[in-house]
């Protein structure tokens, strides 16, 4: 029975690198539901309520533009995330490769599916979008 979800999880703190990425979801065979943060406080508040419907998240190391004072960081995240049964893949699509490899590492080892993308420059959201599509098992 094919996995009907279309909620895509997002955390990141920059404006235009979110547009990006809604975009690139838009260009997809099926419709995407997004929710975003640009913290981990707010994401471990609202993913308890909808970490069951993702089919992806995707996860930003460094929140410094985030709205609040302490926004945690991507490893935080990735200490939420373990503290839960896998339920869809992950992407990490910090600039930050050596941090990055870090928070994928730790998600693999928690049993998740993890892609991590390089989103260091405008053009790396087609290497996030071909991320989502292998990851959401477009053809």
């Amino acid at each position: 029975m094919p996995d009907h979800r279309n909620l895509v999880l997002i955390l990141e703190d920059n404006p235009n690198r979110l547009a990006l990425m809604q975009t690139a979801l838009k260009d997809l065979p099926r419709p995407f539901e997004i929710r975003h943060w640009d913290n981990v406080r707010q994401m471990q508040v609202d993913a308890a309520r909808c970490l069951d419907q993702a089919c992806l998240i995707s996860l930003d190391f460094d929140l410094t533009g985030s709205s609040v004072r302490n926004p945690g960081d991507g490893l935080d995240a990735v200490s939420l995330l373990l503290r839960q049964k896998p339920v869809c893949p992950v992407v990490i699509h910090t600039s930050l490769s050596r941090t990055g490899l870090q928070m994928a590492e730790a998600l693999r080892k928690g049993g998740w599916t993890v892609e991590q993308v390089m989103l260091n420059r405008r053009e790396a959201v087609s290497d996030w979008r071909e991320a989502v599509e292998q990851l959401t098992n477009f053809p």
